[in-house]
């Protein structure tokens, strides 16, 4: 989603957000940028193999398609979900969210975070 973002926006600026939610014991990350945008009915391609919204070579610069396909397996597989909100000419807004598991007492694990929101922008 970042090298996306980075690939993509040729001007304004990209932020990355991670929160932790609490109450549903989920981790929700976004990539928003001010990129080219896409268009709605070029979204469905992104998650798909090889799927890409543009075959433009000068605004695609390398890439295959696999990124975000990848990426859906894993949050996916995780029991998370992904997704983008795209307005062309202005920019895009990936994000996937995911559970996190408890760990037994007996794990020997530690607490990464006691903060109801981790934001790191």
């Amino acid at each position: 989603m970042i090298g996306n973002a980075i690939k993509f926006t040729f001007y304004g600026g990209i932020a990355i957000d991670i929160t932790f939610n609490s109450d549903t014991q989920a981790i929700t990350s976004s990539v928003r940028d001010t990129g080219v945008g896409i268009k709605e009915e070029d979204i469905e391609k992104l998650f798909k193999f090889f799927g890409q919204a543009t075959s433009n070579k000068s605004i695609n610069r390398g890439g295959m398609g696999l990124g975000l396909t990848i990426s859906k397996m894993i949050v996916q597989q995780m029991g998370g979900s992904i997704d983008v909100e795209s307005t062309v000419g202005e920019g895009s807004n990936f994000f996937f969210t995911v559970p996190l598991l408890e760990l037994p007492e007996n794990a020997g694990g530690s607490v990464l975070a006691q903060n109801s929101d981790i934001i790191v922008s």
